[in-house]
Order: C-alpha cells, then structure tokens, then sequence
C-alpha cells in the first residue's frame, strides 16, 4: 500500500508519467519519438544513396499515425539537429522491416503506425536522457513547417517494434 502512494505522490508532483500521449503534426500524429545507437535492419539499403560521412551515428525513428488522405513519403520530412538536416533513409509500415526501397505509402491506414528512420550524428545527439530535435517538413506551405519533437534516449537498445496505438510520447522539455 506505501508503494502505491508513493506512486501516486510522483505522478501528481509530475516526477512520473503514467498515461500515453501524442503529439500533433503537420501530417497527423506523432505516437514515439526515438533515438538509439542499435542499427536497425534496413532491407533494400542501397549504402550510396544518402551521404555518409558520421563517425558516429545514431538512429532516430519517428513513429506516426497519419490523417486520411496524407501521404508519406520518405522525402517529405527531414530532421535537424545542430544546424545539420538529416533526410529519411527508410520507413515501416507496422511492425515491419524498415523498408529503403519503399519511399511512399499513397493512402497510408489511418490506424496503422508508420515509422521514419533518420541517421543523425552520434558526437552531438544522443548524450541527453531526451533530446529536442527539429522535424521539417521539406514541401510548402510553410507554416507549421518546422517543429520541436522531444527524442528519448534508448541507448544502445534497438527500437521497439510496436508503439502503442494512444502513444509514448514525451512532454517537451
């Protein structure tokens, strides 16, 4: 019963998070947003395709949901850390492989989860608990074209295969 209280005394004092959220974007809802040094499986990959000059790298992976009638395409969104955009290198839909030669799904589900993969530089993202990254949307209009997505740390642990449907993110810090 004391643990209980405890609990309950951190999630009020907003120490502990214990309900899922999302986070609204330009093409629907963002369910996770992650970073992790594990090199997820890439199918297709063609290693000429995107520059590559990291020494270090880090995996980001964004998890959406989107509205009806949105596209996803690997090239409508990019993520910027420290002055530097990273383009998307590959996208799953579910929980499936990432997928380098797949780059639209034209009528995606509009219950189903898509995940972007970006590889960022490992010497300045991913040394926080959760980093604040810039994702843009690389086609007009411009409004809402650029927003702070909060990025939780995984380490060296690979990124989950499923992402619950009400969301894991995290508040802004």
């Amino acid at each position: 019963m004391k643990f209980l209280s405890a609990i309950f005394v951190f999630a009020a004092a907003g120490m502990l998070s214990l309900s899922a959220a999302t986070l609204a974007f330009r093409g629907g809802e963002i369910l996770a947003a992650q970073l992790s040094t594990a090199r997820p499986s890439i199918n297709g990959e063609d290693r000429f395709a995107y520059p590559n000059d990291l020494d270090r790298k880090i995996y980001a992976a964004l998890t959406v949901r989107m509205t009806p009638g949105r596209a996803l395409s690997v090239y409508d969104y990019s993520l910027e850390a420290f002055g530097r955009p990273s383009p998307c290198v590959a996208i799953r839909a579910g929980s499936g492989s990432f997928q380098a030669g797949k780059w639209e799904y034209a009528n995606p589900d509009a219950q189903s989860n898509y995940t972007l993969l970006f590889v960022l530089d490992g010497r300045q993202v991913g040394l926080q608990k959760v980093e604040n990254l810039t994702l843009k949307a690389n086609f007009p209009p411009p409004e809402r074209a650029e927003q702070q997505v909060p990025f939780v740390n995984l380490g060296s642990r690979p990124f989950p295969t499923t992402v619950p449907a009400d969301g894991i993110m995290q508040a802004r810090q």
